[in-house]
C-alpha cells in the first residue's frame, strides 16, 4: 500500500475526495497487451422468440459488502464497521449501479461469515465485551454455530445503522441485510436468543425506510443447524417481521431469503427438509457459488472452458427440481470466481469479468433472481479498487448490462464453421429495458481467433448499438469500443455510449479475441 505521501504526489493533479480504504490514486493504470487475432471463425446466432425466465427489478444487479475489520489481510478499513460511507467517489460510483428514481436500481447485500458475530446495540450493554464474547467458540467445544472462528464480536450501533440505510437511500439500491443466526443458539438442534433480533428489527420497521429490500438469516450454516430447527426459525423470524411491520404500518416489508449456501453443499434432501419446515416463509433460496477450480489460465482461452462448463453444468441448475416444486426461484447472493477475498491479478481483472457475465447470462435463463458479485470494495475481488477508488472491469461492464438488459430472458444457439472452436462464445439474449426489443451478449473466450457473427433477429434491423469490451485480461484495463475507460475522481463517468452500426456493417460485425460485448437490435 502506498504511503500517504506517494498517494498526495500521485493525485496532484485532482482535487478529490480521500480515497475509501484509505488511499486515492488517479493515475491510469499500464493497459497491457491486446490479444491479435490469427484466424477468424464464421458463427450464426438464432434467438428464441419464447421467454424461459423473467427477472424482477433488480435484474441480476447486486453487489456484496462485508464485516471483515483491518486485522483481515487484503481488506483494509473497507468492512461495513469502519468503511467511511460519505466518500463522495465510493457514494457517486454506486449511486451509477442505482435506480436514480426510476425503480431499476441494484441491491446490496451486507452480510457474508461476520454476519453471525454481529450485536444489535438495541438495549442496554448490549455491546458489552462480555456479550460480544458469547459470539466466540467456547475452549474445547465440540459444536460451534458460525461457519469458523476467525472472527471477534462486533457491535452493530444504531447510529452505523442509520448512516448505512441513508447511505442506500442516497445511492437508491435496496439493502438486503443477512441477520446473525447463531445468538446464543445452544446447539445444532436449539434455536437463537430472539431478543436483540427483536430489538433490532422492530428499530428497523419504525424507520420506515424504503430501501430496506429484504434479509438472509445466517451464512453458510448447514453443516452446523439440523434442517427442521432452521426451517422453524425461519417460519419464526417471518412472523416477527410481518408482526412488527404490521405494528407500525409499514408496508414496505422485506422478503426473507436463505439458507446461503453451496447450492451442491447443502443438496437437494437438507433444502427441502428446511423449506417443509419454514411453512413457505423463504421467499427466495440463496445461494454461494466460487469456481476457484476454474480460475487457471491455459493456452488460448480467457478461462479453462472444460472447467466452466462442468461446475455450470453441476452447480447452477442443480436446485431447480427444487425451486420449481416450491414455486420459488433461486438468489445467488455472494459470488466470485476466487473465493477467501479473491486473488490479486485474477479476481481484479478483465479475465473475471469473462466468468462473471458468463454466469450472469447463465444464471438468468436458470431460475436465478439475483447476483450478488463479491464485493462492492474489499478483498482482491472487489469491483471498485480500495486503493485508488478507481473501477475494475466488472464495474464498467455491470454498469452497461444496467442500462441494457431488460427482465425478459431468451434461450440462443450458436453453430460455428470450427465446431471445435464454437465452444468459445457463449450468447446471451434479454429484452431491452422497456422490452420493446432484444439485447444479445456474446462473450469471447478464445485468446487466438475472432468470430464474425450473423445473428438472426427475426426480423429486420435498420441499425445495432454496440457496446464492445476489450482489453489484456491480466490487466485491470478495459477498452469500450476502442476508448479506455478511466475515472477521474470528479464524480462523473466517462461517455459510455454505443457504437452505431448502420447497413452494411451491421451485417459484418467482428467479436476481437478476448472481448465482451453488447448489441442491441434498434427497428
Amino acid at each position: 500500500m502506498k504511503s500517504v505521501v506517494a498517494a498526495s504526489l500521485l493525485a496532484a493533479a485532482v482535487v478529490a475526495e480521500p480515497s475509501v480504504c484509505p488511499f486515492a490514486d488517479f493515475t491510469p493504470k499500464p493497459a497491457g497487451t491486446l490479444p491479435k487475432s490469427t484466424g477468424t471463425i464464421k458463427a450464426t446466432i438464432e434467438l428464441s422468440p419464447d421467454p424461459v425466465n423473467k427477472l424482477n427489478n433488480y435484474r441480476m444487479v447486486g453487489v456484496d459488502m462485508d464485516w471483515w475489520g483491518p486485522t483481515k489481510d487484503k481488506w483494509g478499513m473497507c468492512g461495513m464497521t469502519n468503511i467511511d460511507l460519505n466518500n463522495k467517489d465510493l457514494k457517486f460510483l454506486v449511486s451509477e449501479l442505482g435506480g436514480k428514481g426510476k425503480g431499476n436500481g441494484g441491491s446490496v447485500r451486507l452480510g457474508g461469515t461476520g454476519a453471525d458475530f454481529i450485536v444489535y446495540d438495541v438495549v442496554e450493554d448490549a455491546c458489552s465485551p462480555e456479550n460480544l464474547n458469547k459470539t466466540q467458540k467456547p475452549p474445547g467445544a465440540t459444536w460451534y454455530c458460525p461457519l469458523n472462528d476467525a472472527l471477534a464480536g462486533k457491535c452493530l450501533t444504531m447510529q452505523k445503522w442509520d448512516e448505512v440505510m441513508a447511505f442506500m437511500s442516497e445511492v437508491d439500491m435496496g439493502m438486503i441485510f443477512c441477520l446473525n443466526a447463531c445468538w446464543l443458539r445452544p446447539g445444532r438442534n436449539g434455536t437463537i436468543d430472539w431478543s436483540l433480533t427483536k430489538g433490532f428489527l422492530e428499530y428497523s420497521a419504525k424507520k420506515h425506510w424504503t430501501h430496506l429490500a429484504g434479509f438472509e438469516f445466517g451464512n453458510e450454516l448447514y453443516q452446523h443447524v439440523d434442517p427442521d430447527v432452521y426451517g422453524n426459525d425461519y417460519h419464526i423470524l417471518q412472523t416477527i417481521v410481518n408482526e412488527t411491520w404490521a405494528k407500525y404500518n409499514n408496508t414496505n416489508v422485506p422478503f426473507i431469503l436463505g439458507p446461503d449456501d453451496g447450492p451442491t453443499g447443502m443438496g437437494t434432501q437438507w433444502t427441502e427438509t428446511l423449506l417443509d419446515n419454514a411453512k413457505g416463509s423463504i421467499d427466495g433460496i440463496s445461494v454461494h457459488i466460487y469456481l476457484d477450480d476454474c480460475a487457471t489460465k491455459p493456452p488460448g482461452t480467457v478461462l479453462n472452458i472444460s472447467c466452466l462448463n462442468y461446475w455450470n453444468q453441476k452447480m447452477v441448475p442443480h436446485l431447480n427440481p427444487t425451486v420449481e416444486k416450491y414455486g420459488i426461484k433461486q438468489w445467488n447472493m455472494e459470488s466470485s470466481l476466487v473465493g477467501d477475498s479473491g486473488v490479486l491479478g485474477i479476481s481484479n481483472t478483465f479475465r473475471e469479468s469473462f466468468w462473471y457475465f458468463d454466469s450472469l447470462g447463465l444464471m438468468a435463463q436458470n431460475h436465478f433472481e439475483m447476483f450478488g458479485r463479491q464485493t462492492l470494495i474489499g478483498g482482491d475481488y472487489e469491483i471498485i479498487d480500495k486503493n485508488t477508488t478507481q473501477p475494475n472491469p466488472d464495474y464498467w461492464l455491470l454498469k452497461v448490462w444496467q442500462e441494457v438488459m431488460g427482465k425478459t430472458v431468451y434461450n440462443t444457439s450458436v453453430s460455428c464453421d470450427d465446431a471445435s472452436k464454437c465452444e468459445n462464445i457463449r450468447v446471451y439474449s434479454h429484452s431491452t429495458l422497456d422490452d420493446s426489443g432484444k439485447v444479445v451478449m456474446i462473450l469471447n473466450f478464445d485468446m487466438e481467433h475472432q468470430f464474425a457473427p450473423s445473428i438472426n433477429w427475426g426480423i429486420a434491423a435498420t441499425s445495432i448499438d454496440l457496446f464492445q469490451f476489450t482489453g489484456d485480461v491480466n490487466t485491470s484495463v478495459v477498452f469500450l469500443n476502442g476508448n479506455r475507460l478511466h475515472y477521474s475522481g470528479d464524480q462523473t463517468l466517462p461517455p459510455l455510449t454505443p457504437k452505431v452500426l448502420n447497413p452494411p456493417e451491421s451485417e459484418s460485425i467482428i467479436l476481437p479475441p478476448a472481448s465482451i460485448s453488447f448489441f442491441i437490435r434498434n427497428i
